[in-house]
């Protein structure tokens, strides 16, 4: 596999993964079946990226153009020489850093959180269970309170754990809380994440893909406010955007009383995001909803 190939498949699967940014912004392509057909896209991305072959049957403009292009500045002796093979010693020993630093950091986690004990909120535990049923999950996750400093989160695919701050909140919005969170599950959106970190960190030099990694994080977070919008009277759904807002005002409020400020302003900026973003999403139903009438 030669580097003009590679630098080829990059150039174009960037093209594509900036074609589809429009797209993960966009709440109604992202409810459309589910959206399945919008998520397949970004997964034949991330798999070009990773498996860079031009096939004998296809006949693009990277093989006419581009590629004899990248082939002559392969060619020079400055690309050849033993500066070309420090890039790539570089761009090896840097992708393997990254892979490490993240995996140990993510099998980290899930260590410290199987040992946390589940929850006793007897009330808690049965709202999930309910969902859990509704949802007709086959394997109920395990839930844990603690004292953090971030928003609720679920992190694991075969061994899911919700992890659920201790927030004051009412059982409504704790419903709403968990409903978002079976939603990451339920929709596969872990694997999606996966994915995408290994692709990043392959392609670290990249910046295309850590802007179309940042998107597709955001769209995940999106689909799963919208999916739960769906099912939702109108009343409801304000009462899950105020949730949305009070979740707001809490990490803010702690973000304040941690050092770590800029990952918590970071946070808080995408629930920002994601409320105007499920306002959007409610207007336009209501639009389409009053144009049938």
């Amino acid at each position: 596999m030669s580097s003009s190939l590679i630098l080829t498949n990059c150039f174009f699967c960037g093209l594509a993964a900036l074609s589809l940014i429009p797209l993960l912004r966009y709440p109604n392509f992202l409810v459309y079946k589910k959206g399945v057909p919008l998520f397949i896209a970004v997964f034949i991305v991330f798999l070009k990226m990773l498996l860079p072959y031009e096939y004998s049957f296809t006949h693009t403009i990277a093989s006419r153009t581009i590629l004899p292009f990248l082939k002559n500045i392969e060619a020079f002796t400055i690309y050849n020489n033993e500066l070309g093979n420090v890039i790539k010693i570089i761009w090896l020993i840097i992708a393997l850093l990254l892979f490490t630093f993240i995996t140990s950091k993510h099998r980290k986690l899930i260590q410290i959180l199987s040992l946390v004990q589940e929850t006793e909120d007897k009330e808690l535990n049965q709202l999930l269970t309910e969902l859990c049923n509704l949802k007709h999950l086959r394997k109920k996750p395990k839930l844990i309170q603690m004292n953090v400093n971030t928003g609720p989160f679920i992190v694991g695919f075969l061994n899911p754990i919700i992890v659920f701050p201790y927030f004051n909140l009412s059982l409504p919005e704790k419903k709403f809380v968990l409903m978002h969170e079976l939603e990451h599950l339920n929709s596969f959106h872990i694997i999606i994440k996966y994915c995408i970190e290994v692709v990043t960190i392959i392609y670290w030099w990249n910046p295309v893909l850590w802007i179309f990694r940042r998107e597709v994080l955001r769209a995940l977070e999106l689909q799963a406010d919208t999916q739960v919008l769906q099912n939702l009277s109108n009343n409801s759904r304000l009462s899950y955007l105020e949730t949305l807002i009070k979740l707001s005002r809490i990490i803010c409020q702690r973000q304040d009383n941690s050092i770590l400020t800029l990952s918590f302003s970071l946070k808080n900026s995408l629930l920002e995001y994601r409320i105007k973003s499920a306002l959007k999403f409610n207007f336009v139903n209501k639009q389409l909803k009053n144009s049938k009438v």
